[in-house]
């Protein structure tokens, strides 16, 4: 890819011109995220409107709460034995804590902006990104993006992409980075997203990854 060619940033406070749709958007089933009336996030301090957000399904969210119930059930076996059966109360705990983990992840959310993307309390600036891995987390395998100013963002391929026009901001914004300054990937990220390779970068950029 030529620099002359990555499509435009858009406007911090309108979004406009919205970017082209990133390899792994599904266009033709764009579903908007519904806004919860009273629970919409706020944007990092400073910055522009959010334009778009993802919110985890019920589906979703079972999902996780099984996987780690499982994982629980599974750790208490091998280390107890089956007794913890015969006390009702262990069920009790048990409940408490797999519901609590459900309620949790209810919370979860991915919001962009036309040059950020924020998850919770933390938020990176995606046209100033340094570092982009897939790493694996006791919560699964995640994509880690890091800004020049040391800040963080950790989520799955399935979050990032699960609003497509949210994935497309997101994906104008690392490819813009890529252009500009090196930003360090894996070979796992690079095996899951098809990212850029530029032919005319200024000298003295890198375009090199690094493991």
């Amino acid at each position: 890819m030529n620099l002359d060619v990555l499509p435009p940033k858009p406007d911090p406070h309108t979004g406009e011109p919205r970017p082209p749709h990133a390899p792994g958007s599904k266009p033709q089933t764009y579903e908007y995220t519904p806004h919860r009336p009273g629970s919409d996030p706020e944007p990092p301090s400073g910055e522009g409107p959010i334009l778009e957000c993802h919110y985890g399904t019920n589906k979703d969210n079972l999902v996780v709460a099984g996987i780690i119930a499982a994982i629980l059930v599974v750790g208490i076996t091998l280390i107890t034995g089956f007794a913890w059966v015969q006390y009702w109360w262990n069920y009790a705990i048990f409940a408490g804590v797999v519901g609590g983990l459900y309620w949790s992840s209810r919370r979860d959310y991915l919001a962009a902006g036309s040059e950020w993307l924020q998850s919770r309390r933390n938020w990176v600036r995606t046209y100033e990104l340094t570092r982009v891995k897939y790493l694996s987390t006791p919560g699964g395998f995640h994509v880690r993006l890091t800004d020049a100013h040391g800040r963080t963002v950790s989520c799955s391929i399935h979050e990032l992409q699960g609003n497509p026009a949210l994935w497309d901001l997101v994906y104008n914004g690392l490819c813009h980075s890529m252009a500009n300054h090196e930003v360090q990937t894996n070979w796992v990220l690079r095996r899951h997203l098809p990212l850029p390779t530029f032919t005319d970068k200024p000298p003295g950029q890198d375009d090199e990854n690094r493991n």
